[in-house]
């Protein structure tokens, strides 16, 4: 046997050995979560049939929660106040969508609360960007929240063809925006070849006002973000490769990278209270059954302010026996508001501090 013909033997088997390893983590089944079960989780009859995205502004302390009745998109606002003491008796005020003549292919797939102004003066004005997937094109869509009023005043639609297949969005200042954008191609066959062949052609990109930028790119599969405006972190989460990518964001944006976290689980949501960072999560995390995954939430503790060390606690709060991918996350002071494309539930924890 020549050498040439060993070489390309070799880089066969290479090539063989990895792709079936890479289909063998996507199509197992879901392992077993130890379910810690920190207390009772209540649905809630309001969105029995779901809830598309959440979104929280800790200013405002309230949370908007997207979700379809009859193909129908309804926006609701969430009292944060209340679930700080009982989330059993919660009253949602549906907000309505004003200013806006293509509402019907209304369809959100993220969504995020910005604040402009003095909220002691009362003299700010509230934002609202939504990632809007339509059957031929993704667009950010731009709203004034007027909360007296309890309505989403329409004021503009970005598009971009860079936006296609975005999943996640996070604003950094009004009209300026971060997007993930987990594959490069759009259809779902060739995405999978880029998954099986280890090809990472995720990109992070900046809206900046007037043209879209590449942050960052090849990266296994962005899903979730979360941008600190208080540190300029961004935590940018990656489906296929079961991390997080922790990135410092310069005032001329450009990224600087800090660290990565492996977490063993798909990232499907990620947040941030005033010490941890918290996590949505799918354990199984491969590419054909996101329906049926359960999900669980993780807890990362940074020890430092350079968040070089951290702790991630036990899984808990296990979803398995509820609903999947979790795609919004709130934690009050006793509890966790849980929701997924099936349904929405709040979690009670007796004391959060042990947790």
């Amino acid at each position: 046997m020549d050498w040439k013909r060993k070489i390309w033997l070799s880089a066969g088997f290479a090539i063989f050995t990895g792709v079936t390893l890479r289909v063998s983590l996507f199509v197992q089944e879901a392992p077993s979560i130890y379910q810690h079960k920190p207390g009772k989780c209540k649905h809630l009859p309001q969105f029995e049939n779901g809830v598309l995205t959440v979104t929280e502004s800790r200013t405002l302390n309230v949370a908007l929660a997207f979700h379809a009745v009859h193909k129908n998109v309804r926006v609701h606002i969430i009292p944060l106040k209340e679930t700080k003491e009982n989330m059993n008796n919660i009253s949602l005020q549906e907000l309505y969508v004003t200013e806006w003549k293509d509402s019907e292919r209304f369809h959100p797939i993220s969504a995020h609360i910005h604040v402009e102004g003095s909220l002691s003066q009362n003299k700010y004005r509230a934002f609202v960007y939504v990632l809007n997937r339509q059957s031929d094109k993704t667009s950010v869509e731009v709203f004034e929240l007027r909360l007296q009023k309890l309505a989403l005043l329409h004021l503009q639609t970005i598009e971009d063809a860079t936006f296609d297949g975005s999943t996640d969005i996070s604003v950094l200042s009004p009209g300026r925006f971060v997007l993930v954008k987990p594959h490069y191609f759009s259809n779902p066959y060739l995405q999978v070849l880029e998954v099986l062949f280890y090809r990472g052609y995720g990109q992070l990109l900046m809206y900046n006002g007037k043209t879209t930028v590449s942050l960052e790119r090849g990266l296994q599969g962005p899903t979730s973000l979360f941008h600190d405006p208080q540190t300029s972190r961004i935590f940018l989460g990656l489906k296929y490769s079961r991390e997080i990518l922790v990135y410092e964001l310069r005032k001329d944006f450009t990224l600087i990278p800090i660290t990565t976290i492996g977490i063993m689980s798909s990232p499907t949501k990620i947040i941030s209270d005033d010490k941890d960072l918290w996590v949505g999560a799918s354990p199984a995390g491969h590419i054909w059954s996101d329906k049926s995954n359960s999900s669980h939430i993780l807890r990362i503790r940074f020890q430092d302010d350079a968040v070089q060390s951290w702790v991630i606690t036990e899984s808990f709060a296990s979803t398995s026996a509820l609903w999947s991918k979790i795609n919004g996350l709130i934690i009050t002071k006793n509890g966790f508001l849980i929701t997924s494309a099936q349904t929405a539930a709040f979690c009670n924890i007796a004391d959060l501090a042990l947790v």
